[in-house]
């Protein structure tokens, strides 16, 4: 998730801002979960079905659309036509099953603990 929402580099010093900057990316994750979630039920799919990074892509394209509507009636087409275009990012299915397990990835290398300048090294 750090990678998706964009938590990966944290900009923030306080840790209020902390707090609040990753309230923020858990909270578009979740948006973009629940537009996921509203598009595959309305197209009659599984949201697993669907791809995140494109419903992300469209979601943030169709936001200022969203935010310009005057009426609700102009927000509901907006929110429909997001749908739409989030229906449409089916991911293709796969022809086969994997060959392996799927796996965790290991957590790679890990540097040194720096030594204390006043200690001497033991040779």
């Amino acid at each position: 998730m750090k990678r998706t929402v964009g938590l990966h580099q944290v900009t923030s010093k306080s840790k209020a801002m902390v707090e609040k900057e990753v309230l923020m990316a858990v909270s578009a994750y979740n948006v973009v979960r629940a537009v996921m979630y509203l598009s595959a039920r309305g197209a009659g799919l599984t949201p697993r079905e669907l791809s995140f990074s494109a419903a992300q892509d469209a979601v943030m394209a169709a936001w200022p659309y969203l935010q310009r509507a005057h009426t609700q009636a102009e927000w509901h087409n907006e929110l429909q036509r997001l749908l739409q275009v989030v229906a449409q990012t089916k991911l293709p299915k796969r022809s086969r099953q994997r060959s392996y397990p799927r796996e965790i990835w290991g957590r790679g290398g890990h540097f040194p603990f720096r030594r204390s300048p006043n200690k001497e090294v033991r040779r």
